[in-house]
């Protein structure tokens, strides 16, 4: 309703530009109908401004609902203009007024695209004062992670004044974004373009990501590159495993999902949500544990012949991790994180004999979880 006000009294404020709005009056009502019904809604405004005698009225009333994943919407509008002629005798009223019908039509064309939203719009006007004009969307979104959203459209008018045609994509990365778009219509032809982002320099380094809002999370999962979050369009981790999350809620508890999909080989992540409550305007650290290496299910023989007692702890000497793993049945353990070259210390007891240790050399080509076999000494 505002649009249509807006659009209606734009053509008289070129000749009253050094006017003010003196008053805004506005109501709306809203009311959900029947199941499967749709909604009514009817809106009414009224505007007078300093310095002039001019009126605006607008009212209109409006429906919508969908149909097997159809959304349409019909709206009607009866604007008037009302100036009182102060030079007449009698302070005449002239009045201009006009009725704007308007439909809309939206159509999912999921069935043709496959998992990437596309949708096909279609919206006409029609005004009493003479002219129509119809105009097409078709948009959608493209890419594994659905980040670049594009459009195109073309619309023409009854009268001309409507002719117009145009495309524009929008791409987000972990990085940034990048915009741009092209128009032309009976003023001429407009090429648009842009880059947007944020950069925040914390403890760890310096981080870029897409436009931050007033609340942002930095994640933390080093060594955990190119990881994306769930919810989050376009958001990865950079190749060192930090990114930025825009547009975080304060005051709430904001929920952050690595996607486990997007875990390089060798990247294990025990604990992949970090739950985070920021205050307003502040950005907050979401940390995770990562193990970036080889994986190993290995099975651990003692001198004596027997397999490694079970519950017996597995580390790597001089790692920074001190984290455990502790021995199953038959004496195997699996460890994450392993460099190609290790030494393990394995302990079951606080006795000094039992205790045993493994220099453990991985190939180089490995992948997946390779399954080896080694003797304690």
């Amino acid at each position: 309703m505002t649009e249509v006000m807006d659009s209606y009294s734009d053509g008289f404020e070129r000749s009253w530009n050094l006017e003010k709005r003196k008053n805004r009056g506005e109501i709306t009502i809203n009311q959900s109908l029947w199941d499967s019904f749709g909604n009514l809604a009817i809106n009414a405004v009224r505007e007078d401004y300093w310095g002039t005698n001019r009126r605006i009225e607008s009212y209109g009333v409006s429906y919508n609902n969908s149909c097997n994943g159809i959304t349409y919407g019909l709206n009607y509008n009866f604007n008037k203009n009302t100036t009182i002629d102060s030079n007449a005798e009698n302070r005449s009223k002239i009045y201009d007024t006009d009725h704007i019908f308007s439909l809309s039509l939206n159509v999912p064309l999921s069935s043709l695209f496959g998992e990437h939203p596309t949708y096909a719009t279609y919206m006409v006007n029609t005004s009493k004062n003479g002219n129509t004009t119809n105009q097409i969307t078709l948009s959608g979104s493209a890419l594994e992670s659905n980040n670049l959203n594009w459009s195109a459209m073309e619309g023409y008018g009854s009268q001309g004044e409507g002719n117009t045609a145009g495309i524009t994509a929008d791409w987000r990365t972990g990085s940034g974004e990048v915009n741009g778009g092209y128009n032309f219509d009976r003023y001429g032809k407009r090429i648009n373009y842009g880059v947007r982002g944020g950069i925040v320099a914390h403890e760890e380094g310096i981080t870029f990501g897409q436009s931050m809002g007033e609340t942002s999370v930095i994640v933390s999962a080093p060594g955990a590159g190119n990881v994306a979050i769930q919810g989050q369009s376009g958001v990865t981790t950079d190749f060192r495993g930090y990114t930025i999350v825009p547009y975080a809620s304060p005051y709430r508890k904001n929920n952050i999902t690595l996607d486990t999909e997007t875990f390089d080989e060798g990247v294990d992540i025990a604990i992949t949500t970090a739950t985070v409550v920021p205050t307003r305007g502040a950005i907050v650290k979401a940390s995770y544990k990562t193990s970036v290496g080889y994986r190993v299910l290995l099975s651990l023989t003692r001198r004596n012949g027997k397999p490694v007692p079970f519950g017996a702890t597995v580390s790597v000497a001089d790692a920074k991790d001190t984290e455990q793993s502790i021995v199953g049945d038959n004496g195997q353990v699996y460890l994450t994180g392993l460099p190609e070259k290790s030494k393990l210390l394995v302990q079951w007891s606080k006795e000094a004999s039992d205790k045993c240790q493994v220099n453990l050399n991985i190939p180089s080509d490995n992948k997946g979880v390779l399954v080896m076999e080694s003797l304690c000494h």
